[in-house]
């Protein structure tokens, strides 16, 4: 159900000293129950209304502190300056005036409803009310002047509040931050020194279960001795010194707020007091930047501090580490010869077009091939009584001579190898079927485009175990041809 503008006007009224007491809600209750508002709707009215007219402050709507004079929220239980608990913020501290809502003499709220709210702020703000130490005249406790002798009120000798000892209050701070020192690298290695060993030992234990060298295992050794040592001396309450100047950082922050607050509440009109401010937030700016930068660099350092050790011992391992894989290799070669000089082979070859073939028109063999040995079955390293071998004309380039034909999918290359004079060579492992290198390419096009090349290799259909039969057959061959 909507609210009505008496209703509205009511609660207006009511809070104009940011402050309900329990008449007035009831008050307000009741004329909205009249209306056939339901109290569940109503109450949830006058919450509402009640936490926006809290969300802000002016002067003229602070309380003081009894204890230290400092302007307080109203509704706060303690100071936040000097913790003293209060007594009355639940008040308001001073008589509002006659209150009107936007539309002029029309909208002024009436009523018998609006004549008990007005007492009750009237009530409230009397018993706020103080007397100036200087004249005794009264002053709401907001007041931060006298009205009627101009004294002020808070400028007491023995209170940081006062305007001389907040001004070198903000003085001393300034100055503290300027000073505080920075973490430098040098400080940093230093409180960390025991991390910095354990890493030592960590990075020699490592290169002595790779190298099995005792001198490394005794460096590590003695390292994590030495880490272990500087843990046993380091004192705990020592602070590191990131978190020292962290917490000077933080403390000059905190300050700076608070000086802010106090010369905004009490001294806005202190242009020093402003002027200071100012440099005290250009000053906690630059070390926000410095201190920043610094982080940066620490971290690159401890960054660096691992990549770059990792690239000297990677390669002083490979280089200690080579001679043992040297000689593992020529133990191999000497074990098993054979596999060897089969894996190692390579003849070079011509090409020989085959006469009378129809696919002759379609391709052309640029320069020549290489005989090899592929070497199948068990790994050299195990086994050379598995081993078997097979022939493979590798590296044939065919390129198109510009003829096209519609079928080339039919057309299927072989190989041979050809003899002295002219025979074919090895017959039981007649023919070489092509095997195209790179998926991607198809020899067929060459038949259907007529352009471009192909590298190919050409492979015999079947392995043996006769190492000595395919040497006798790549003594006896010197060409190869493609048909």
């Amino acid at each position: 159900m909507a609210i009505s503008n008496h209703i509205i006007n009511l609660t207006a009224l009511a809070l104009q000293d940011r402050v309900l007491t329990f008449k007035e809600r009831q008050v307000i209750m009741d004329a909205a129950l009249k209306e056939g508002i339901p109290a569940p709707e109503i109450n949830a009215y006058i919450d509402n209304a009640l936490n926006i007219r809290l969300k802000s402050y002016t002067k003229a709507e602070l309380g003081s502190c009894p204890g230290c004079g400092h302007g307080v929220p109203l509704i706060a239980d303690d100071c936040p300056y000097c913790g003293r608990t209060l007594e009355h913020q639940e008040s308001a501290q001073q008589v509002p005036p006659p209150y009107r809502v936007a539309g002029g003499e029309a909208n002024i709220v009436t009523g018998e409803d609006a004549d008990i709210i007005m007492g009750e702020n009237t009530r409230i703000a009397e018993e706020k009310k103080k007397n100036c130490p200087k004249c005794g005249a009264a002053y709401p406790l907001v007041s931060n002047i006298c009205p009627n002798c101009q004294y002020v009120l808070h400028e007491r000798t023995d209170s940081d509040l006062n305007i001389k000892n907040l001004i070198s209050n903000i003085n001393d701070s300034i100055n503290t931050l300027k000073n505080t020192i920075r973490p430098s690298f040098g400080a940093i290695l230093k409180y960390r020194l025991n991390i910095l060993c354990f890493y030592f030992a960590a990075a020699f234990l490592i290169l002595f279960l790779l190298l099995s060298r005792e001198v490394m295992l005794g460096l590590s050794v003695g390292f994590m001795v030495l880490a272990m040592i500087l843990i046993l001396l380091k004192r705990i309450n020592v602070k590191s010194p990131v978190q020292a100047a962290d917490d000077e950082f933080y403390n000059a922050l905190n300050n700076y707020e608070k000086y802010q607050r106090q010369t905004d509440t009490i001294y806005g009109d202190s242009n020093e007091a402003k002027k200071l401010l100012a440099d005290y937030a250009v000053e906690i700016d630059g070390y926000k930047k410095s201190r920043s930068k610094n982080r940066n660099l620490i971290a690159a350092f401890f960054v660096s501090l691992i990549i770059i050790p990792s690239l000297i011992i990677i390669p002083v391992v490979i280089y200690l580490y080579m001679p043992s894989i040297t000689a593992t290799y020529a133990a191999e070669r000497d074990k098993y010869p054979e596999l060897y000089q089969m894996a190692d082979f390579s003849k070079t070859l011509k090409y020989m077009p085959y006469p009378n073939c129809a696919e002759n028109a379609y391709f052309t063999v640029n320069d020549s091939a290489e005989l090899k040995f592929d070497v199948l079955g068990q790994s050299i390293q195990f086994s050379q009584s598995k081993a078997k071998y097979q022939m493979r004309l590798a590296g044939v380039n065919l390129l198109a001579t510009g003829a096209t034909t519609s079928r080339s999918d039919t057309c299927n290359l072989q190989a041979a190898l050809i003899s002295k004079d002219g025979d074919i060579v090895g017959r039981e492992f007649f023919p070489f079927e092509i095997i195209v290198s790179n998926k991607d390419d198809n020899f067929q096009t060459l038949f259907a485009n007529g352009r471009g090349h192909i590298y190919v290799d050409f492979v015999s259909k079947d392995a043996t175990p006769s190492a000595q039969r395919l040497k006798e057959i790549a003594d006896s061959t010197y060409r190869f041809t493609i048909f």
